[in-house]
C-alpha cells in the first residue's frame, strides 16, 4: 500500500479542496503513474458542489486529509470498495449505498482505495451553512434535530441503501453528454434534485423506524398541556388546528408532534375520544341521542352514530335501551 508521502495523496488532497474563486468547474485526469480515469467538479450557487468520479488505480492507496473547512457531503457509491475513517470511526463505502457525512474543520479524514478496482461515485458537497439552510427547508424539525444531534457524536451521520429514484438521477447525471454550458445547467438542477430526493427518502426511513429525536423543550411541553385544556374546554365548538396552535403559542408542527409524543395520538383523535366519552356519560344520564350528539359537536346523527360505534362497539341507541 502506498504511503501518505506519495504523490497520489497530494492529488486527492487538491481534489478535495474547494474550487478556486471564479471557477465553476474543472476536471482532474488521474495521472498515469496512479491509474486511469477522471474526477469532475462543478460548483453551483448556494454553497453546493457536485463531484463525478470514475477511475481505476494500479495499486492500493491510503490518503489522509486535514480539512480546512466544515462541510457536509453525501457520497453515492455506484461501483467500488473503499473505506473511510474520521476521528477513529471507520466505515465501508459500498456499491449501491449512500453515506451522509458532516465533517468539521481541522478533522482528519482517511480514505483507503483498493488497487485494480474501478472507483465510480457521485458526491454532493455543501458548506455547513448551506446544509443547515437546506435541512430547515426540506426536513421536519424532528429529523433536522436528529441529524444535528448525530453530527455531534460522529462524522458519519447516516448510511442507507440507494432507492430507485436515487439510482435514476445518478444514471441521468452520468448519461448527459451535451455541450459544456448546457451540461452545467443540467447538472445544477440534478444536484439539487438528488439532495432533495435523498433527504425526503431519509425522512421517510427515520420516521418509519422511530429514530426521530424529540424536539420538545420544557416550555413546549407546557404549551402542549395548555393546548389540550383549550381543545377540551368546548367539545361542541373546538378551535381548528391552526387556531389551537395560535392560542397555545406554539407552531402547528410542534403541536402535532407534541400530542403524538405526550398522549400517543393526534390532536383530533384525542378530541374524538373525549367527545365520545362525554356523549356516553350524557346518554347514561338520560339524554337523548340527538341531545348527546349536539352537545359534543356533531350535527349529523348518522355520523355521530358511526363514530360512537367505532369507539364502543355498539350504537348509541343500544346504550339507551340497556340503561332502561
Amino acid at each position: 500500500m502506498s504511503t501518505s508521502g506519495s504523490l497520489f495523496p497530494a492529488f486527492i488532497s487538491e481534489m478535495n479542496t474547494g474550487l478556486a474563486p471564479g471557477i465553476r468547474c474543472d476536471t482532474f485526469i488521474i495521472p498515469e503513474a496512479f491509474g486511469t480515469g477522471f474526477i469532475e467538479r462543478f460548483r453551483f450557487q448556494g454553497g453546493c458542489e457536485l463531484h463525478i468520479a470514475k477511475y481505476e488505480l494500479d495499486v492500493e492507496q491510503r490518503v489522509e486529509l486535514k480539512l480546512d473547512k466544515s462541510f457536509m457531503e453525501v457520497i453515492f457509491t455506484i461501483q467500488s470498495e473503499r473505506a473511510g475513517e474520521v476521528a477513529g470511526d471507520r466505515r465501508n463505502l459500498q456499491p449501491g449505498r449512500s453515506l451522509l457525512l458532516m465533517l468539521d474543520r481541522h478533522s482528519i479524514k482517511s480514505l483507503d482505495y483498493r488497487g485494480r478496482d474501478t472507483h465510480h461515485f457521485i458526491k454532493v458537497k455543501l458548506t455547513k451553512e448551506a446544509f443547515v439552510k437546506k435541512m430547515k427547508r426540506l426536513l421536519p424539525e424532528t429529523i433536522h434535530y436528529e441529524l444535528l444531534a448525530r453530527s455531534l457524536s460522529s462524522s458519519f451521520i447516516h448510511q442507507k441503501k440507494m432507492d430507485a429514484d436515487i439510482k435514476l438521477i445518478l444514471n441521468q447525471i452520468t448519461a448527459f453528454s451535451y455541450s459544456s454550458a448546457a451540461r452545467e445547467v443540467y447538472l445544477e438542477s440534478k444536484a439539487s434534485e438528488l439532495i432533495t430526493v435523498f433527504f425526503c427518502s431519509l425522512v421517510q426511513e427515520l420516521t418509519e423506524t422511530g429514530q426521530a429525536a424529540s424536539i420538545l423543550s420544557k416550555v413546549d411541553l407546557d404549551k402542549i398541556v395548555a393546548a389540550k385544556e383549550i381543545l377540551l374546554a368546548d367539545l361542541a365548538d373546538p378551535p381548528s388546528l391552526i387556531g389551537l396552535a395560535k392560542q397555545a403559542g406554539i407552531n402547528d408542527f410542534k403541536l402535532k408532534a407534541g400530542f403524538k409524543e405526550m398522549y400517543g395520538q393526534s390532536v383530533f383523535s384525542l378530541l374524538r375520544q373525549k367527545r365520545m366519552e362525554t356523549a356516553y356519560a350524557l346518554l347514561t344520564n338520560g339524554c337523548s341521542v340527538t341531545e348527546a350528539s349536539f352537545s359534543v359537536g356533531y350535527s349529523s346523527l348518522s355520523h355521530f352514530a358511526i363514530v360512537f360505534k367505532q369507539q364502543f362497539g355498539f350504537n348509541p341507541s343500544e346504550l339507551i335501551k340497556k340503561d332502561r
